[in-house]
């Protein structure tokens, strides 16, 4: 026989039962619940619980998905291929459009810094030249 831990964890994944409830149903009061909550092996059993949970509820995400891309909604038929998509490692269209938005502005960048460049170096060109200019002419 499971112990009430055991219990408590299953519970805890499979319902939405609260932690009051869940004492309550075990016949143990609130604060223990509490307490095994705060216990690393507690945790660590809850958590392994939960990935073998989501593992079985994968196959069934993904058929539910591959239906609704027969859906009448166009948005929805979008929605559900945007997100396989993703899931399967391909930008989506939002993503791509994203990236060429920032690349653009990334090479409108660069073409700033390299005006600014041609510009200090002209302005240095003419200061150059006045004092050329100045010794030439005699001008300060």
């Amino acid at each position: 026989m499971a112990s009430k831990q055991d219990k408590a964890i299953n519970l805890m994944v499979f319902t939405n039962l609260s932690q009051r409830e869940i004492a309550k149903k075990l016949d143990v009061r609130e604060e223990t619940v509490s307490r095994w909550k705060k216990q690393e092996d507690f945790q660590n059993k809850k958590e392994e619980l939960q990935r073998e949970f989501l593992k079985e509820l994968v196959a069934p995400a993904m058929r539910g998905l591959k239906d609704l891309i027969d859906a009448d909604s166009e948005f929805v038929k979008l929605e559900a291929i945007k997100t396989i998509l993703d899931r399967a490692g391909y930008d989506s269209v939002d993503n791509e459009s994203k990236r060429l938005e920032k690349e653009k502005q990334e090479t409108q960048i660069q073409k700033t810094k390299t005006e600014i460049e041609i510009m200090k170096g002209i302005s240095e060109e003419v200061e150059d030249l006045d004092d050329i200019d100045g010794m030439i002419y005699g001008k300060d």
